[in-house]
């Protein structure tokens, strides 16, 4: 199994142009010769760093509400004229000296300008601590649906439970996203160059769940599934299955799952809107699980596939 993301916040360093020596001459009754190492310039902003010797520019400043889709939850379709019991259990922890329940977010931009733009996650004003942290990329986000987990505290989480054939949901948190854009110019001598600076923080709204579709989450199609096993299941015979212990057992193994979450528009003031994405990935631990029990009233084939997604796993009949 993959290890769990280490959440302790690294902000990479950028890459360095060669230092340069100047000369410097000062007169004061004598000739005295000082030789300075100079390097690259930055300027520290709320823990990010901006390169060079140009300027910072604010162009615009405005928050954005949307949903973020956390998980999909399946149980067995009907079958006409027979009776289908089947179960879903999806459970999420935070420890406090172990791993927890954890979900990396990065920010794909899809388009409005043609400048480079970089995204930094702002924790100065974050008030939700032990929901999000920075991750160990510049502007990735680390989410923490089970919560903070401090001082006294062994473990903490919840479980969300669904019974019945032929359910879909999706659970989902809206974040309320603000957001400041800047354009930054370095200028190194005769070269100068552009970018945008999205500084953004988040607080998380509320926590939800809807059948599909909802939260710009559909069913799953054949591209978004992956084959973990083919069952014969006698009748009256009742089976489960991990989403844990299929991924580490299946035999074409899937180490992360990825969505793309609904287009976001960011006004950029002068440089236009910027069509960005929040983009997920999540990997199952050894602290949170997904279950999933299946029995029927006549003898059945069933194939178990995982929503490439979200990690979940879904039941189809042969």
């Amino acid at each position: 199994m993959d290890a769990p993301y280490d959440p302790t916040p690294v902000v990479p360093p950028l890459p360095q142009r060669p230092s340069r020596v100047v000369l410097i001459v000062l007169a004061t009754g004598m000739a005295v010769v000082l030789i300075l190492a100079v390097g690259t310039a930055w300027v520290l902003y709320q823990g990010f760093a901006i390169r060079g010797s140009g300027l910072v520019e604010v162009l615009s400043r405005g928050h954005t509400i949307f949903d973020v889709p956390v998980m999909t939850l399946y149980t067995a379709p009907r079958i006409p004229g027979e009776t289908v019991e089947s179960n879903v259990r999806w459970e999420v922890r935070s420890t406090n000296a172990g791993p927890s329940t954890t979900y990396l977010y990065d920010w794909r931009t899809l388009s409005g300008s043609s400048l480079p733009v970089r995204f930094v996650f702002n924790t100065t004003s974050l008030i939700q601590s032990g929901l999000f942290d920075r991750g160990s990329t510049e502007g990735t986000v680390l989410f923490y649906p089970a919560g903070p987990c401090g001082a006294g505290c062994r473990y903490t989480g919840w479980a969300q439970e669904m019974g019945g054939a032929g359910f879909t949901e999706v659970a989902y948190n809206k974040w309320n996203v603000t957001y400041t854009v800047y354009r930054v110019t370095d200028t190194w001598g005769a070269d100068r160059t552009k970018s945008l600076l999205v500084d953004f923080s988040v607080v998380a709204t509320g926590q939800f769940g809807d059948s599909l579709p909802a939260a710009n989450v559909t069913a799953p199609g054949p591209a978004d599934l992956a084959l973990i096993a083919t069952e014969s299941i006698r009748s009256g015979e009742s089976i489960s299955i991990a989403a844990r212990v299929a991924q580490e057992n299946s035999p074409a193994p899937v180490t992360e799952f990825l969505h793309n979450g609904t287009p976001i528009a960011l006004d950029a003031g002068p440089e236009g809107t910027l069509m960005v994405q929040l983009v997920s990935h999540y990997r199952w631990s050894p602290v949170d699980d997904y279950i999933v029990s299946f029995s029927a009233s006549s003898n059945t084939t069933i194939q178990y596939f995982f929503d490439l997604r979200f990690g979940s796993i879904t039941v189809r009949y042969v």
